[in-house]
């Protein structure tokens, strides 16, 4: 067939369905990894936890599904009465291995609908059993706190106060610092950590999305050709 009598093809669907594979590359390799626990339930199935004060320690394991484990956001709800002394916060590998540990002031905790937690990444936390306590041992009953918390439909964890179980699941949510693609590239031991890995990544998205949009087009031109 002469070149005046091939047909033309559009421009508009190849430049869209680049845009197309760009924009689910970049979701690939920099979006949020979906396998970070987050536990909000809806707000009808909240409830407060049995009130913290003194030995009455409320504990929730869980399991986190990305390395570098680096903050937990708690839902305090407000009861009644002043909340006094330090709200006590640890993290533990189970069993009763500390990895973290904070005493922050109980009106900073009950300040907003939501505190979080924020402490240096624990390297090795995907996939391994971990307990968060929080306790006012200082506070007497009736100036403690209360978290709120949800259905008991977490498979990967269990809620207790003190040394007793409870119904339901502590509302809570995880931040990684490996909890991206782009994160476990630049985590490995034989790269070079340096602003080269986020540069070749995004070439390398930019290569694959122009590829494939060239090979659509050839794909097309070809049928248009037949």
């Amino acid at each position: 067939m002469t070149p005046a009598g091939r047909t033309s093809i559009p421009v508009a669907p190849v430049v869209m369905l680049a845009v197309v594979l760009l924009a689910v590359q970049a979701t690939v390799l920099f979006g949020e990894h979906v396998g970070e626990t987050c536990l909000l339930f809806e707000p009808a199935e909240i409830a407060p936890s049995l009130e913290l004060y003194g030995d009455r320690v409320l504990s929730q394991t869980f399991i986190p599904q990305a390395d570098g484990l680096t903050a937990i956001t708690v839902y305090p709800i407000q009861r009644h009465g002043p909340v006094k002394g330090p709200v006590e916060l640890t993290l533990e590998l189970e069993p009763q291995i500390p990895v973290a540990h904070a005493i922050v002031a109980a009106a900073d905790v009950v300040a907003r609908p939501e505190w979080t937690w924020t402490f240096p990444p624990l390297e090795a936390s995907a996939m391994r059993r971990l307990r968060l306590r929080v306790g006012l041992p200082d506070a007497a009953e009736g100036s403690g706190l209360s978290l709120a918390i949800g259905p008991p439909n977490y498979a990967d964890g269990k809620l207790h106060v003190g040394v007793r179980p409870q119904w339901g699941t502590l509302r809570f949510q995880t931040r990684s610092t490996y909890s991206r693609v782009i994160d476990l590239l630049r985590r490995r031991p034989s790269v070079q950590r340096g602003v080269w890995v986020t540069t070749a990544a995004c070439a390398a998205v930019v290569l694959l999305a122009v590829s494939l949009s060239a090979l659509a087009v050839g794909l097309i031109r070809d049928r248009a050709v037949e």
